[in-house]
């Protein structure tokens, strides 16, 4: 029997995750990136406007993604490039470097595949020139799923190691973690001996 799929699921709502400016409000991004086989991830995101309709969003990626790391994309995107607040990023909290996707409706779903694993990072939502969100934490460097909670941001891809799926900590890690203990109990057992034999 082969190991789970580590899949990486979520959903930010306005108020639950997403914060903004204007009457953008009636607003969700959900995603679901999975590694579909080998070394490819498999990347959707959802985007809900209730009544309202989207101009564009950006899903954040990390520094180090480029244009020949997205592929199989649903539709048509422009970057990955790092987009400033201003004209057509009209209150967006700071630079974001990411992917952007045109909207144009009130709900729509963008998919792609990459080799990159995924990490968090965030999102930003734009309707018009007053009416604009992102996630709550937005560009805070997280990441795992606790911080995730804590944070509000969105599994994006980045060469980065991915994060666990679960709160339970990875085995390299806690092999990693024991060794150290064992390591300080050591020269705490040196010392003693050490102070025991003057």
């Amino acid at each position: 029997m082969g190991a789970a799929r580590a899949d990486y699921k979520g959903e930010l709502s306005y108020g639950n995750g997403l914060s903004g400016a204007g009457s953008y409000t009636n607003l969700t991004v959900s995603w679901d990136v999975y590694q579909a086989s080998g070394t490819t991830w498999y990347y959707s995101y959802t985007v809900g406007c209730g009544s309202q309709t989207s101009s564009h969003f950006i899903s954040g990626a990390g520094a180090d993604v480029g244009t020949g790391d997205i592929s199989n994309a649903s539709v048509g995107y422009t970057g990955p490039e790092t987009w400033s607040p201003g004209e057509g990023c009209q209150n967006m909290p700071a630079n974001l470097y990411g992917i952007e996707w045109a909207g144009g409706t009130d709900s729509m779903t963008v998919s792609f595949d990459s080799d990159l694993a995924p990490e968090w990072g965030s999102v930003y939502l734009n309707q018009n020139s007053s009416n604009a969100a992102w996630n709550s934490a937005f560009d805070l460097d997280e990441t795992g799923p606790d911080d995730r909670a804590a944070a509000n941001e969105i599994a994006l891809a980045s060469s980065a190691p991915p994060p666990p799926v679960t709160g339970s900590p990875e085995p390299a890690s806690l092999a990693l973690g024991l060794g150290a203990l064992g390591a300080l109990l050591g020269e705490a057992l040196r010392r003693r001996r050490g102070r025991d034999g003057e």
